[in-house]
């Protein structure tokens, strides 16, 4: 009770850096639970709305509900890892007053089961809102009856279990990692901003999780040309469709595993390419590159979600734009379910789990930018070189999140492209470059605000009040 009490505590104080991830919570839950409600309500309606158009609904909520678990788990473990960094501080302060590192991470524990609790409770209720609208939507653009909504307590039950289960399993690994720091070494840190290196093992697991995905991707295509002389060509185009939206994901979660390594290292490859001219931008440009550099645990935060969002857009519209233009070379022109409704709806869920998480990992670290926007002032910074620094790193973080998106969506549409080519002649591979263009400013607007936007109000405060906030944090 003692640990419960300091964690409840502890909460009501640091409750703003919880309440910068909780979007991702709330948004992950929403969306987990919708799409298992879709599938069951689906598959109770075959009776009423066709056994085919059952079927088939009841896939489309499927894979939203497995990808957004395959997106959950990268995504929520860097939104809680970011919340436990954050609390380094606390946690230095509690180890150095004589707590032992088992009660640490019981506090840090029954603060994120707090928060993820509340956050799952809310995404539940508004899943079950949510869904009468979706299953007519989806419906309505394939021209099928739309299923009655069914709300079944122990799917809605399970669905906010399992996204309970995969921030704390998320969260008791970092803070078990955060307990391990010496106090001292904690306190540097947290004022610092820089997180240590993490062990050879720990890379080592990393890129054999990397590995065991393409892998995985590797089977699912094999598997699909072993069969593939025994389907119609209506259900291997089905089946390739399926095989192909998959292998988005998954690669995006074998690239969050070497995100750590990789992050850094691109950044600082490709933004050397590009001339900072004038005497603002010039050392703004080196400043920024620097700071990214330094905090790679930080970037590869903020980049896995933006990744993810990137690959699943780029990826979903490249698949609509190469089928159109396949089934054109073969003159047809009836190819069904390429509205813009239709392509988000494969992969929509884990979408809008990609884009909350972004924006709140990027919010999440508003208080270590803000002090290091402060000491940027003290060495000598302009106001106008410290409000144009959160724009510059938002830069780079949306050029680094891009390069690996569009990896991940080229994986997705070659899969794709070389399924087609097992049972069609004549396959086409297209890629909306304006639409592309479209999704990378939308995505640079949107990572621009939250990386500024939080930041303004503490570039009006002295620079030695904000640092002692961060520190205090």
């Amino acid at each position: 009770m003692t640990a419960t009490r300091i964690a409840l505590a502890d909460l009501r104080d640091s409750w703003t850096a919880w309440l910068s991830v909780s979007l991702t919570f709330l948004v992950t839950s929403t969306c987990t639970a919708l799409g298992a409600l879709c599938l069951v309500s689906s598959l109770a309606a075959r009776d009423t709305i066709g056994k085919m158009n059952g079927t088939s609904l009841a896939a489309l909520a499927g894979m939203n509900t497995i990808v957004c678990s395959l997106v959950a788990l990268a995504v929520v473990g860097s939104s809680t890892g970011l919340v436990v960094t954050a609390r380094r501080g606390a946690v230095a302060r509690l180890l150095l007053a004589g707590a032992s590192p088992g009660q640490v991470v019981r506090v840090l524990m029954v603060q994120l089961a707090a928060v993820t609790l509340t956050c799952t409770v809310v995404g539940a209720a508004l899943a079950v809102a949510l869904q009468p609208t979706i299953l007519r939507v989806v419906a309505e653009d394939r021209d099928m009856p739309v299923p009655a909504a069914t709300v079944p307590v122990a799917v809605l039950a399970g669905a906010t279990l399992y996204c309970l289960a995969v921030a704390l399993l998320g969260g008791l690994r970092q803070a078990r990692r955060a307990t391990r720091t010496p106090a001292v070494d904690a306190l540097r840190d947290a004022s610092d901003g820089v997180v240590r290196r993490t062990s050879g093992w720990s890379r080592a697991g990393r890129w054999a999780g990397f590995v065991a995905c393409f892998a995985v991707i590797g089977f699912m295509l094999a598997g699909f040309a072993a069969g593939v002389s025994d389907m119609s060509d209506s259900d291997a185009f089905t089946n390739i469709g399926q095989s192909s939206a998959f292998a988005i994901p998954i690669a995006g979660l074998a690239f969050a595993l070497v995100a750590p390594s990789i992050a850094g290292p691109l950044t600082r490859a490709w933004s050397r390419l590009i001339p900072a001219p004038g005497r603002t931008w010039k050392p703004v440009w080196h400043l920024a590159r620097s700071v990214v550099g330094a905090r790679t645990d930080r970037l590869a935060k903020s980049v896995v979600p933006l990744m993810f969002a990137i690959g699943m857009l780029v990826g979903m519209t490249a698949f609509s734009d190469s089928l159109v233009a396949t089934f054109e070379r073969l003159g047809r022109t009836d190819l069904e379910g390429t509205s813009a409704i239709s392509t988000f709806s494969i992969l929509g869920l884990p979408l809008a789990i990609a884009v909350a998480g972004s924006v709140g990992n990027l919010v999440m670290m508003s208080r270590q930018r803000d002090a290091e926007l402060a000491l940027d002032g003290i060495i000598g910074a302009t106001p106008a070189q410290q409000r144009l620094l959160p724009v510059v790193e938002a830069t780079l973080i949306v050029g680094t999140a891009a390069i690996l998106g569009v990896i991940i969506a080229l994986i997705g549409n070659a899969a794709l492209v070389w399924g087609l080519g097992q049972f069609i002649d004549d396959v086409a591979f297209s890629v909306p470059l304006g639409m592309l263009a479209a999704i990378l400013a939308s995505c640079w607007v949107v990572t621009v605000a939250a990386t500024v936007l939080p930041s303004l109000p503490s570039l009006r405060r002295p620079a030695p009040k904000v640092i002692a906030r961060l520190v205090a944090s």
